[in-house]
């Protein structure tokens, strides 16, 4: 069971994202002009049409909080005001988090990027310094051999990508 601090943590937390959900109608109506019902009306009437939205059966998510909000808030707007606030509200639910959301994507991807860029080329790095390593010891070793091989090609292949069969018929 958790503890009771993490549960007020929990409600504390519900009751500001709720309260911020059944602000956005407001906030809509107050964006286009459309002062006619108070704060504690609109959030009352925005959690009603939440809970209207929720027991009306739904196809693909749209709809059933389209007919709640144009049946609760028509009484006390016009239906001109009505559609305006609820087209104004489903710009703001739908479409404002989307372009969010692909902005931060975005963003990321561009980190994740440049980050996989550096680690490549921190890679190659320790990959090129091993493979002088090994040839110097090589040529610590045997200095006639290592001058045979140098010119010869031998150790290109620790420089050179390798591709497999796949690669090259591609």
């Amino acid at each position: 069971m958790a503890s009771p601090k993490t549960i007020l943590i929990v409600i504390a937390l519900d009751t500001v994202k709720l309260f911020g959900l059944y602000t956005i109608p407001f906030m809509c109506l107050q964006a286009i002009d459309i002062c006619q019902i108070p704060l504690l009306r609109a959030l009352l009437l925005a959690a009603l049409t939440h809970v209207i939205s929720n027991a009306i059966p739904n196809v693909a998510g749209m709809g059933p909080y389209e007919v709640a909000f144009m049946l609760i808030f028509s009484n006390d707007l016009t239906a001109v005001d009505t559609t305006s606030a609820l087209i104004f509200y489903r710009l703001s639910t739908y479409f404002a988090p989307f372009l969010i959301s692909t902005a931060v994507c975005f963003i990321m991807h561009l980190k994740r990027h440049r980050i996989g860029k550096q680690a490549a080329s921190i890679d190659h790095a320790k990959s090129h310094a091993r493979d002088l390593e090994m040839t110097e010891n090589h040529a610590r070793l045997s200095p006639c051999s290592w001058a045979y091989c140098k010119n010869s090609g031998v150790f290109d292949q620790y420089f050179m990508p390798q591709f497999s069969k796949f690669h090259s018929s591609i």
